[in-house]
């Protein structure tokens, strides 16, 4: 399925690094790995079109959305679930704890889920709400919502989740259609992004916007826009991707589109925003001009170093992975691997970092039959090794088109969800475990 934004389709450790461009690459063979289909979604009540991640909890149930399925709204598609996990000795029961119906409490939820400090879930619908910007047929311009847990005392199987839409947006220079998961900060404020609206001045429906809410004392949230992205070639546009924060409460992200070259959109950026007086300052760390690579789609995470690492959807022949670096005179960008043919090609997922400097992703093109892989980068002595860890096979009754970020369990496991397949089991993705 894919998705449409205002602007365009989108189509851990200390690690010492040596700050280079190109790096040389040893790829490994597939390890033997043995993939679970936790649950095969049919498109009915449990959901349809798997988009984002999963999320844990401290039980070891995992929590993700659905873009469709639940109810018959939204055009028929269905205007997306959030659904539990819960395993059974060797097996797993799914649920969906809460069902969106496209008015005022959103729809379409592409992005992850997350915990907030109160035990309840957080996360953010692309349509429903207010204003007129919504897409597929479904009005409204999106929301940012929480969901409750029930009482304890709930004996039924389905307990659905008490939703609280914390803010709606209203298209124009406020912001429309958010798209990823949101992000808190140490003070219980949540950050987050829109790909349109915001500045009108080149983007169909706006260039998009960095928003911040916060809570007030009577249990409402005000919402703050934080910056607004102009485009052009000094500034980045399309921010499809979440945020992530660091101590000092600096805020980075990444745009799809904007900066010099490539094409008319642009190759895309890396931005921070900075706290400056009553307002914010944007400051670029990294146009992929010139990279070899294009079109930041996953958004950012940080090593223990204060080192970020993403991954891009375009160019080298089929995307990579990089890493920025913090020095004294700025930060530091290096290609630490370039996609080639039979691996991860066209990613979009957030990168996943293990105790131990490993970094894995998912890509929703690329691997042995083209239908997705789950890859790992192993560091040594400054070079970093590809290695599959599975290449999904829709021709093989296997799910395939991953989106979202994967996660890890203590063992090593690894957890993910893929947007289609398995073909004969309804085929409208699916959530998996890839166990060593």
């Amino acid at each position: 399925m894919t998705r449409s934004t205002p602007c365009r389709t989108l189509a851990g450790l200390p690690i010492a690094i040596v700050a280079i461009l190109f790096l040389t690459f040893a790829v490994m063979p597939a390890p033997a790995q043995t993939l679970n289909v936790l649950h095969a979604f049919t498109g009915g009540g449990d959901g349809a079109y798997v988009s984002a991640g999963l999320t844990p909890d401290a039980a070891g149930n995992f929590y993700g959305t659905t873009f469709g399925g639940g109810s018959y709204g939204c055009g028929g598609l269905g205007c997306g679930t959030v659904y539990r996990l819960v395993r059974h000795g060797s097996s797993w029961t799914e649920t969906p704890i809460f069902v969106f119906h496209g008015g005022s409490d959103g729809g379409y939820p592409w992005g992850r889920v997350i915990f907030g400090p109160d035990g309840s879930l957080y996360g953010t619908a692309e349509v429903g709400g207010a204003g007129q910007c919504g897409f597929g047929g479904v009005p409204g311009c999106g929301v940012v919502y929480r969901l409750q847990p029930p009482p304890t005392t709930c004996k039924s199987i389905l307990c659905y989740w008490k939703e609280t839409v914390l803010y709606s947006f209203a298209g124009g220079s406020d912001g429309a259609n958010p798209a990823a998961e949101v992000a808190f900060d140490a003070a219980g404020n949540l950050y987050g992004t829109t790909p349109g609206g915001g500045a009108q001045n080149k983007c169909d429906g706006g260039c998009g916007t960095v928003f911040e809410l916060s809570p007030n004392k009577d249990g409402s949230w005000s919402e703050t826009r934080l910056y607004a992205f102009q485009w052009g070639t000094t500034d980045g546009a399309t921010p499809a991707g979440g945020v992530v924060l660091d101590a000092a409460g600096n805020v980075y992200g990444t745009t799809v589109d904007g900066g010099p070259g490539c094409y008319s959109e642009g190759c895309g950026a890396v931005y921070k925003l900075t706290a400056s007086g009553s307002g914010w300052s944007e400051s670029i760390l990294q146009f992929f001009n010139g990279t070899g690579l294009a079109e930041p789609e996953g958004g950012l995470i940080f090593d223990r170093a204060r080192n970020l690492y993403g991954v891009t959807a375009g160019y080298a022949p089929s995307g990579g992975v990089y890493e920025l670096s913090p020095g004294q005179g700025g930060w530091t960008f290096t290609t630490l691997h370039a996609f080639q043919s039979g691996e991860a090609a066209n990613s979009w997922a957030r990168l996943t970092l293990d105790p131990s400097g490993n970094l894995y992703g998912a890509s929703q093109q690329g691997g042995a039959y083209g239908n997705g892989t789950v890859f790992k980068l192993t560091p040594s002595n400054g070079a970093w090794t590809y290695s599959s860890m599975h290449d999904f096979n829709l021709n093989a009754n296997e799910p395939g088109t991953l989106y979202g970020a994967v996660v890890l369990d203590a063992s090593g496991n690894i957890y993910g969800t893929a947007d289609a397949g398995p073909f004969d089991e309804g085929g409208e993705g699916a959530a998996f475990e890839i166990t060593p």
